[in-house]
């Protein structure tokens, strides 16, 4: 294990003059032309079918080792120079591969409309191994650009909209905020947001000043990238006879409206269980209005355990093992192994990730690790990812490409695992914190989840008319705060400029990234409550759910395990769970804080 800290890349390319990586870079495009040559012809023969399939998985396998190489780079240098002109190269192959997935959504579409298609699958191993992939690139045909200008929009979206997010990634890559920490500090804007959870109600407060002001360098261009995104997306949605921006990712998220409606009003329904926790909250920290931001992570009770990057790992490994041995070695072999990326440094991206290295069989993770429980808690999140992707390794890298919502089913399972074990064995002020830890980061999954959900919304509603200006994009985002914290929250203190540090607003790939973590948050809750009824059946069942994330709809997954999610009774057991947890930190605050409440 790198004891600085660092991610070890060589199992990819030990660097960018590695001879296998300039190979690997120069075959690409070799493939995707030999590829293109086998579709060309409408060959629906089950030699040149087969012949397809491997072909793809070739340039999957390419492509993706390439891109996660340089992207994995960036993420902790965001000046890196070989970095950005790789990553420009690999760009400029975007139009290409997106034609070429086109014309495969072209292809198979016309395969399904032959007489003997669903023979033709039967009697082949590899196709009936990929039926799932075939019939969802000939639905994927129904919404297809118009041919003759499909290629030109492609080439378009290399310069707009993957420039614009381009742009706003190495924006926040270097921003630094300057703070007067006894005296003027110019630290990471990474480093500053942590502050919010900092025991020192001065330096949480500053941390929150210094950050807004931060922003008034970058805001603006950001804003231009938002609505450039955003509003590129809607016109090439309808494009593609969508009615909707929402409507394209529900179904690129194999997820029907009516399930995440039917969650999102049992969502509305139980704001108020929430509130609770921060008026709660607000009182024991003497304010009267409702939590101002500045002290929505102040951490509650004490817990003097400050967590080594050495102490999280046993931590982890402890835990999981007990839950399933063969899970705490896989935890074990990550920190050993060199796949996290733990601390935060100049140039270095804010937040957290999972990224999968299929071909390798392993993952790479990226941390900001401060070393307080909410840090172990972030690393236990994205080793949930890399446990999830695990259980897709003996699939094809085709039938490894799992849903949005359900990507943050084993991740938020995790967390939960971790925060309830460690709650078992604690009493008093240390349990009080790490209690408080999980209703808060609850609190971010579903309340603030729901205030992004509005937000872009409202973006994506405006932007089709005008481009929305700072000021309105911030008072968009503290109305959506407003509507989602209502009175627990102090209306006084919001986050504006909350649209500027959240990186999913700007993916040109997916659109409302947001509602995903509360759907995780809520299923791996249903989970959970399957385990504590029968812990020893449940790991079996788990895995496999796990491993069918790739080859079947949403609703048709989580039915496999046991779980109706288009039914309210389904998400309200969660929230019922998460009251009942709300309910006993109450008590321990009562408890442990006399004289406050």
């Amino acid at each position: 294990m790198n004891k600085d800290g660092f991610w070890d890349l060589t199992p990819l390319y030990k660097n960018y003059e590695d001879e296998t990586f300039k190979k690997e870079l120069s075959l690409l495009p070799v493939e995707i032309s030999k590829l293109s040559d086998l579709i060309r012809g409408k060959n629906y023969g089950t030699g040149n079918l087969e012949n397809i399939l491997v072909s793809l998985q070739d340039i999957e396998r390419l492509f993706t080792r390439l891109s996660n190489f340089v992207e994995l780079n960036l993420a902790v240098n965001a000046t890196s120079e070989d970095s950005l002109l790789f990553q420009d190269k690999l760009n400029s192959f975007q139009p290409q591969i997106e034609s070429l997935w086109s014309g495969l959504s072209r292809f198979f579409a016309g395969f399904g409309k032959q007489k003997d298609f669903e023979e033709t699958i039967n009697n082949s191993g590899v196709l009936k191994s990929h039926d799932f992939f075939i019939r969802e690139m000939i639905e994927s045909g129904n919404h297809l650009l118009p041919a003759n200008v499909e290629d030109y929009i492609f080439e378009m979206k290399r310069t707009g909209s993957s420039a614009w997010e381009q742009l706003r990634d190495m924006l926040d890559g270097v921003s630094t905020v300057e703070i007067d920490l006894d005296g003027i500090k110019t630290l990471p804007l990474p480093e500053i947001r942590n502050m919010a959870y900092s025991e020192n109600p001065e330096i949480r407060k500053k941390a929150y000043y210094a950050e807004l002001a931060s922003y008034k360098k970058t805001e603006i261009p950001i804003a231009f990238a938002l609505h450039s995104i955003k509003a590129e997306s809607l016109y090439l949605s309808k494009l593609k006879g969508f009615d909707s921006l929402l409507d394209e990712t529900l179904f690129n998220s194999r997820m029907k409206k009516e399930t995440l409606f039917t969650m999102l009003e049992v969502i509305r329904e139980n704001l108020g269980i929430f509130h609770r926790y921060y008026r709660l909250k607000s009182r024991i920290l003497g304010h009267k209005n409702g939590l101002p931001f500045y002290d929505l992570f102040a951490p509650l009770g004490k817990s003097e355990q400050k967590f080594t990057v050495d102490s999280a790992r046993k931590l982890l490994v402890k835990v999981f093992s007990d839950f399933d041995g063969e899970y705490g070695a896989f935890i074990d072999n990550a920190f050993e192994n060199d796949w996290i990326d733990f601390y935060p440094r100049e140039g270095k991206g804010g937040g957290a990730f999972c990224s999968t290295l299929h071909s390798e069989r392993a993952s790479r993770v990226m941390t900001n690790f401060t070393g307080t429980f909410s840090d172990v808690s972030t690393l236990a999140h994205e080793l949930g990812h890399a446990f999830h992707d695990s259980c897709l390794y003996n699939e094809s890298i085709l039938n490894s490409d799992y849903p949005m919502p359900l990507a943050e089913t084993a991740s938020t399972f995790n967390e939960i695992m971790l925060s309830q074990t460690c709650l078992s064995t604690m009493s008093g002020n240390e349990a009080l914190a790490i209690l408080d830890s999980q209703i808060s980061d609850w609190g971010q999954s579903i309340v603030d989840i729901y205030s992004r959900f509005l937000f872009e919304t409202k973006v994506v509603e405006t932007c089709g008319s005008h481009r929305m200006s700072v000021k309105e994009l911030q008072s968009a985002m503290t109305e959506a705060q407003k509507q989602a914290y209502g009175e627990g929250l102090d209306p006084s203190f919001l986050h504006p400029d909350m649209w500027v540090c959240k990186c999913h607003y700007y993916s040109t790939a997916v659109h409302f990234y947001n509602f995903p973590y509360a759907f995780g948050l809520l299923l791996a809750l249903g989970l959970f409550q399957m385990y504590k009824t029968d812990n020893k059946n449940f790991i079996g069942i788990y895995k496999k759910f796990l491993s069918l994330t790739g080859t079947n709809t949403i609703e048709e997954t989580t039915k496999k395990a046991g779980i109706d999610i288009t039914k309210k009774e389904f998400w309200q057991r969660s929230f019922n769970q998460i009251e009942k947890t709300i309910d006993e930190f109450e008590a321990l605050c009562k408890e442990n804080l006399p004289g406050i409440l």
